[in-house]
């Protein structure tokens, strides 16, 4: 034997279920950024290989990874916060870039046009939005 709501009932029912399960939805919210980019050298050939370091200058906290074949790195699910990257390749200056800020779905793109020289000589560059220029 069946019963049928009425109109009221399943409206209550509704109201019910959206204000149980509405929580749940802010767990989904991305509370992370990711830094990518390319790494060239200065004639614009991409560089395999290269050693790229992100630390979060307010805790400390490392992570490295390698440019793929194609020059490229992705670093996703970085917690918010004030980034710098290094990147070094033997037979190439090392480059710095610091003032990287990521908020929340930040995708924070930082490229690179190595030059050839000394490890041991560190070119630092502030990054600034896709708006400025560089210094």
């Amino acid at each position: 034997m069946y019963t049928r709501l009425t109109r009221p009932e399943v409206f209550s029912i509704l109201i019910f279920l959206l204000i149980v399960l509405s929580p749940l939805t802010g767990f989904s919210q991305t509370t992370t950024g990711t830094i990518l980019g390319t790494v060239t050298d200065a004639a614009g050939a991409v560089v395999p290989g290269a050693t790229v370091t992100i630390k979060n200058v307010e805790t400390g906290v490392t992570r490295n990874i390698v440019t793929d074949e194609g020059g490229r790195y992705r670093v996703p699910g970085l917690p918010l916060g004030k980034y710098e990257v290094n990147v070094e390749r033997q037979g190439f200056s090392r480059e710095l870039r610091s003032g990287i800020e990521l908020t929340v779905g930040r995708e924070a793109v930082v490229d690179f046009a190595l030059k050839v020289g000394d490890v041991q000589e560190t070119v630092k560059r502030l990054h600034l939005s896709r708006q400025q220029t560089l210094l």
